[in-house]
């Protein structure tokens, strides 16, 4: 840690320039005076810790507005710096009316440092990191008596602290979730806002969404599956390998296997739009490309219930009403079980999942659990099979187990809600982890494409899709097709 004396100068630096911007008679707003000062001294000081900073002025938006610095270390982003008029403070307890709703926005983001010039504060998803910073004097009137040795070295540590921030690296969904749920939410609440300004970007996105997916779609569902897509875009391509994760890397990452999902999130973020949205998502990039795969993935597979455990921490009352609760795994295998069963005793299909007269439908298959079990449970039974005399001839059967696996995963049906309707992403994992397992159950996945059907098997909500009427969309791997709905 450097010696105290440098930073008391540059702090006696920012108070005097301080001082004479407000004796200015020229007219400003009070918080705009406060960049350039506060942008040397954050610069001064992360020299004298080795650092390379650079402070990106944040243009405000429509009457949203945002946090007014954000600050790279490193060419990394570290965090935020919000500023306030002096005498403000930097308390959100004590903050009113756009102020306190502000706040009520910010307090999500990971690293914000808090200040009026007087007040320092830190704050880390809403809780405050180590003491208040308060000068003795005043920035605007007292110029260098504004600040002593005390104060500065206290300010040190408080800056020392906000640039050492790095995400957290979750070990298990849960983790993920919960770091990832409250950045969406804040892009959810950012982009809901911006819709309702008819000259922003996204409005008219907006209308582009109604125009050529969702005519019914009102602001709320836009700027949720606007949220929900880009943020599980972003993890989908991180999974996949990329490492530094951007919503442009990401488009090409994802163009090859989920090409229906990179046309998407090329839209979404568009560089207008993005422009908009520019806090949320960079704080999301930094963080997804923190999490490490590896680790989440030595408990198993981590991601069978992944998208349960996110919308619970990113929207409960979502998450009931969809009713988003994922069938546990002693339950599928009793389900197949069961099912197996019947088809063999009761209905004389003794080959069961793998007769070619047999059609799985799945309603609400938002994971591969029940599919892979029935795929697992046809490996069994061709085993055995096949070990039995009569059945030898049917390994060499051109329309034998493989191909019947094949039909199989051709016939699976799926309710609308892993579709784009909501996010693409739950889907598209789902379609990638169903090819894996079809390849390892004794099946070569086809080079033709395999469609997945989504059906939408309850009525809208104004009505207009009668109760029972049928609105499929088919996605593949190489594009989409999409029929219209039959309306009432």
């Amino acid at each position: 840690m450097p010696e105290i004396d440098p930073i008391l100068s540059f702090t006696i630096a920012f108070a005097e320039n301080l001082t004479e911007k407000f004796a200015s008679t020229v007219i400003g707003q009070p918080e705009d005076q406060l960049k350039s000062p506060t942008e040397q001294l954050l610069k001064s000081i992360a020299k004298t810790l080795h650092r390379s900073l650079v402070a990106k002025t944040e243009s405000a938006v429509s009457d949203i507005g945002r946090p007014d610095l954000g600050i790279a270390l490193d060419g990394l982003l570290s965090g935020h710096i919000e500023l306030k008029a002096p005498g403000t403070g930097a308390n959100p307890r004590l903050f009113t009316g756009h102020d306190k709703d502000q706040w009520e926005r910010f307090k999500r983001l990971p690293n914000l440092v808090y200040t009026d010039g007087n007040e320092w504060a830190l704050y880390r998803t809403g809780k405050k990191v180590a003491d208040l910073v308060r000068f003795p004097g005043d920035v605007r009137t007292d110029g260098a008596a504004a600040v002593d040795a005390q104060s500065a070295r206290n300010l040190l540590n408080l800056v020392t602290a906000f640039f050492a921030w790095t995400p957290i690296v979750p070990h298990n969904p849960k983790e993920l979730a919960a770091v990832l749920a409250p950045l969406c939410r804040l892009l959810r609440e950012t982009v809901h806002e911006l819709v309702q300004n008819s000259t922003s970007a996204l409005y008219q996105l907006l209308l582009d969404w109604r125009n050529y997916l969702f005519p019914n779609a009102d602001e709320e569902q836009f700027a949720d599956a606007y949220a929900q897509t880009v943020v599980y875009a972003m993890l989908l391509a991180h999974l996949d390998g990329l490492v530094a994760v951007d919503t442009s890397s990401a488009t090409k990452q994802l163009a090859h296997d989920h090409n229906l999902l990179s046309h998407v999130l090329r839209v979404l973020a568009d560089p207008l739009a993005r422009a908009e949205i520019e806090t949320a998502v960079s704080v999301l990039e930094r963080c997804i490309s923190a999490v490490d795969v590896r680790k989440l993935s030595r408990a198993g597979d981590p991601w069978i219930y992944f998208y349960e455990d996110f919308l619970a921490a990113y929207d409960p009352d979502l998450r009931r009403n969809r009713g988003v609760y994922y069938t546990p795994a002693e339950v599928v295998e009793c389900q197949v079980a069961l099912a197996s069963d019947v088809l063999r005793n009761e209905l004389g299909k003794q080959r069961a999942f793998s007769d070619p007269s047999v059609v799985v439908l799945r309603s609400s298959c938002r994971d591969w659990r029940l599919p892979a079990r029935c795929n697992r449970k046809c490996n069994t039974r061709y085993r055995a099979n096949v070990r039995c005399r009569d059945r030898t001839a049917d390994r060499h059967n051109p329309r034998g187990f493989s191909s019947r696996i094949r039909d199989f995963g051709r016939t699976i049906f799926r309710r609308a809600f892993t579709s784009i309707r909501t996010t693409g992403c739950p889907r598209s994992r789902i379609s990638k982890r169903w090819d894996t397992r079809l390849s390892n159950g004794y099946a070569s996945v086809p080079q033709c494409r395999i469609t997945w059907r989504f059906t939408s098997t309850v009525p809208s909500v104004d009505g207009r899709i009668a109760k029972g009427a049928k609105c499929q969309a088919e996605y593949s791997r190489h594009g989409v097709h999409r029929e219209p709905a039959l309306r009432s």
